[in-house]
């Protein structure tokens, strides 16, 4: 199965990910970008934490996952599909790559971070 879809051609996915990138976007617009994006059920998580999940989920009986993330990183996706090559993966973004501390290029810097202002 393994696949991912990109989503950013949707004109309100390409909205609300200009605005997460946007160095100027405050905490309150980058939450509400955040939080359109989730009623589309996309979420952000790292490839670890998300096949963390996956592995819950599996461990409770689920059998036909799919993910959904907001961007996703090459080293992220590999890291999923490496533990879980049945499931599919529906992402607003593939970015370039993961930097030396782990964030997305370009991406968005720490998601957490922006998310409550800290």
């Amino acid at each position: 199965m393994s696949q991912v879809t990109e989503l950013k051609s949707h004109p309100l996915v390409s909205h609300s990910l200009a605005i997460l990138r946007s160095k100027d976007t405050d905490s309150q617009a980058f939450r509400g970008a955040a939080q359109r994006l989730s009623t589309l059920v996309l979420v952000t998580a790292t490839g670890g934490s998300s096949s963390a999940a996956i592995d819950l989920l599996k461990s409770h009986g689920a059998t036909d996952i799919s993910l959904l993330t907001l961007i996703s990183a090459p080293e992220g996706i590999k890291e999923v599909f490496t533990k879980h090559p049945d499931i599919s993966i529906f992402t607003a973004s593939v970015d370039e790559h993961l930097n030396e501390q782990g964030f997305i290029v370009p991406g968005l810097g720490d998601a957490g971070d922006r998310y409550f202002g800290s």
